[in-house]
């Protein structure tokens, strides 16, 4: 039997520390739960019900065993960065118990700040293009295209038309003279559809929404309406059981158990890691399709300076 199946209601922070030390983790202490807390990793205890007396505030059952689901995982991923999409990915697809407000914090911190963020906008951004084993662009071509993304990403103004182009001249440069290619975006957990034509457009349009969720999150824009908007949006979008296997649940709903039950399977780290870029998209669309008041212009930017 695992360390989580003996875990049976709340706790206060000392059973979170008596349970990671009976599951093979001496180094945890409550200075780190309340860093992990800070992050998002795990959620706020809560105060101990009146019939059970005063005293520190307790965890749920759920959280303690996310606790030990985390530190399993950070045997392989021991930044907080990483960790993140955990708890991301299980609010996506289940409920309690990660509360939205806890998924915020996540959120953050796996996109971070500064070169971090920088990175996490590069890699998400251009991740069509990553799918092509060979592009016929010289490294110039692809130095300007990854400086351009990272500027677009970091910047506080509003895209303009002129930038527009600037995003399309240089993916058309790195894609040249490739016209039109099919990718089976079956195996990344971002796109909602099952195939797709990559063209210069296509990969500019990706990359777009991508900047604007990455310039809303960084403005301090996000907030736990517009997270529970866009996971009502893609909870919506996945109408079939074939999407939820697609995506990394299973038939039966998704929660704590669930997932330490099915840790170990083939491709569940690569599916649960998918989690931020997958949330990206969708505040990305959600910004856009707010029209001007929320980010979306005909192109699909902030009307702005030209």
């Amino acid at each position: 039997m695992q360390h989580w199946q003996h875990i049976e209601g709340p706790g206060t922070i000392d059973a979170l520390v008596v349970d990671a030390h009976a599951a093979g983790h001496p180094d945890v202490n409550e200075r780190l739960i309340r860093t992990w807390v800070s992050v998002g990793l795990l959620d706020h205890p809560r105060p101990r019900p009146a019939h059970r007396g005063s005293g520190k505030a307790e965890y749920s059952a759920g959280q303690r065993r996310l606790l030990l689901i985390l530190l399993e995982h950070r045997r392989e991923q021991p930044k907080p960065t990483a960790l993140a999409q955990l708890p991301l990915w299980l609010w996506l697809y289940g409920d309690e118990p990660v509360p939205t407000r806890q998924a915020l914090k996540a959120l953050l911190t796996w996109l971070g700040r500064g070169r971090r963020s920088q990175e996490v906008t590069r890699d998400v951004a251009l991740g069509p293009l990553a799918r092509f084993a060979h592009l016929p662009a010289t490294a110039p071509a692809r130095s300007r295209l990854v400086r351009l993304v990272t500027r677009l990403g970091q910047s506080t103004a509003d895209f303009t038309a002129r930038e527009h182009a600037e995003l399309t001249a240089a993916v058309r440069a790195v894609m040249a003279p490739l016209t039109t290619v099919t990718v089976n975006w079956q195996t990344r957990t971002v796109s909602s559809t099952t195939a797709a034509p990559t063209t210069a457009e296509g990969v500019v349009a990706h990359a777009e929404t991508v900047l604007l969720a990455v310039q809303h999150l960084l403005r301090g824009g996000a907030d736990e309406r517009l997270l529970e908007q866009t996971r009502a949006t893609f909870r919506a979008s996945m109408t079939t059981d074939h999407d939820r296997h697609r995506h990394g649940a299973g038939e039966q709903p998704v929660s704590i158990t669930w997932l330490a039950d099915h840790i170990g399977e083939p491709g569940r780290r690569e599916r649960t890691d998918g989690a931020g870029e997958l949330l990206l998209l969708e505040i990305g669309r959600a910004v856009r399709a707010a029209g001007p008041a929320g980010g979306a212009g005909s192109t699909g930017r902030r009307p702005g300076r030209t």
